[in-house]
């Protein structure tokens, strides 16, 4: 966003319902309930989903692209579109991230991120190895994960340009 010179709004960045910097403050002072799995306590569901999802669909300054956490919030984001009667990708554009099993089958097909998961795997058995009787961590890295390119993704209306993906 920065690269392209548009300002990120931050009321169209939401976890769980929340915007994006109490979900953060929430997170880093360990208030979610130790009761439930981690995804219902952030509200990583497909129910939560379609609530935020029908929150900003439904707003007058109606998002053009969403980019979920994860496939199956994507999913979610498609029912709710067609509830409103918004097409994908005409009216709004999906991306999702993990590239499950059914994100090719949706229609259309959901432009994703796939996860490495074999390379998070033997990094993350590095770390604990490397960590083993140190009692310390590991400094983070990235792992680097590739764009499926499908059909969910288009310019917006009024757009003279299709939208550059890496």
């Amino acid at each position: 966003m920065a690269d392209a010179g548009i300002a990120i709004d931050e009321s169209l960045v939401v976890i769980g319902g929340r915007p994006l910097r109490t979900a953060l403050v929430d997170a880093s002072d360990n208030r979610f309930p130790s009761d439930k799995p981690m995804a219902n306590a952030m509200g990583w569901t497909i129910p939560a989903a379609r609530e935020i999802a029908e929150a900003l669909l439904s707003r007058p300054d109606r998002p053009t692209a969403i980019f979920c956490f994860f496939d199956r919030m994507a999913s979610a984001c498609y029912d709710v579109a067609t509830k409103l009667g918004l097409s994908i990708p005409g009216d709004l554009s999906l991306v999702g991230f993990d590239d499950e099993f059914f994100a090719a089958a949706l229609q259309p097909p959901l432009t994703t991120v796939e996860l490495p998961h074999y390379e998070m795997a033997v990094r993350a058995v590095d770390f604990l190895v490397e960590a083993e009787g140190k009692g310390t961590r590991s400094a983070s890295t990235v792992v680097q994960g590739q764009l499926v390119q499908r059909l969910s993704v288009a310019a917006p209306k009024g757009c003279d340009r299709s939208p550059s993906l890496p």
